[in-house]
């Protein structure tokens, strides 16, 4: 069987935390460090040939880890959601080391929030829905003016999956921390909200395309981004009671760690344990 590589949608969602590795590399005094991710970064170009406009930005960041920052023009060269990544990427950079703002919301309450959003979404409680959005309108507005602006895209888009918008029709967030939280939400919104096996295939597709194409790499950089992707993935597929996805992606971590994967796999079932398989199959077929 063939393996597909993963989209462009899906290479920035593992860009993301490639992204905020270079970061934390180039407000660091630390030189070594950052010839390393720049290393990283080029290897990982090499990869991709056929996408540019991800190509493009994955340059941009190796430059500037090498003594280059972007200049405007270089940046506005780029595609807009990478062109938003870096030009943010510049506003962080600017922060004294050590001085990046506390968020005022953390990444677990968030993906907590999240959860209870795809639960109420799959519920007929009217009611209930009008509440978590209200609450979402309360959060918001205790924000302060530059989180407001950074957290409303996905609060806002969090209200309008309440209010039975479409998931596949609303925006992505610009920042991009929150960008893949957003994604990694909408793929399980959609595999529980459809119930069909169309949705739930898609999303295994992505998971043995993704693990299958880092596998492959061999990038311990690209390897750890993806592991802290799924991290997030797992986490909902938890407090949404998508067990079986969630097991899937343990193993799969698991195995991208260089740990013994069986003792989960034993647990795996169905599609998921297919999956599974299809991994194993197609990563020890590469010569």
């Amino acid at each position: 069987m063939m393996d597909l590589p993963p989209t462009p949608e899906e290479w920035a969602q593992m860009l993301n935390e490639l992204a905020s590795a270079a970061l934390e590399a180039i407000r660091s005094d630390d030189t070594q460090k950052r010839q390393a991710t720049a290393s990283g970064l080029r290897e990982i170009r090499l990869l991709m040939d056929d996408m540019p406009e991800i190509a493009a930005f994955v340059d941009v960041l190796a430059r500037w880890l090498e003594g280059e920052p972007p200049t405007r023009a270089v940046i506005q060269r780029l595609e807009v959601p990478y062109r938003r990544a870096v030009s943010a990427m510049l506003e962080d950079a600017r922060q004294a080391p050590g001085a990046a703002p506390q968020e005022p919301i953390s990444r677990r309450v968030l993906g907590q929030l999240v959860a209870a959003v795809i639960i109420a979404r799959m519920s007929d409680d009217e009611a209930v829905q009008r509440k978590l959005a209200a609450h979402l309108v309360t959060i918001q507005g205790q924000l302060d003016r530059e989180w407001r602006k950074r957290l409303r895209p996905l609060l806002e888009n969090l209200r309008a999956v309440l209010g039975g918008t479409d998931p596949l029709s609303l925006p992505l967030p610009d920042d991009p921390l929150y960008q893949q939280l957003w994604l990694n939400a909408r793929e399980l919104l959609l595999a529980r909200e459809l119930g069909d096996e169309a949705a739930k295939a898609q999303l295994l597709d992505r998971l043995v395309h993704n693990a299958t194409f880092v596998l492959k790499a061999n990038s311990p950089e690209l390897t750890e981004a993806l592991v802290r992707s799924l991290l997030d993935v797992q986490r909902q597929a938890l407090e949404t009671q998508a067990l079986g996805i969630a097991t899937l992606i343990g193993t799969i971590r698991a195995h991208l760690q260089g740990l013994d994967a069986t003792p989960l796999a034993t647990l795996l079932e169905g599609e998921e344990l297919a999956a599974w398989q299809r991994i194993l199959e197609e990563t020890e077929a590469t010569p």
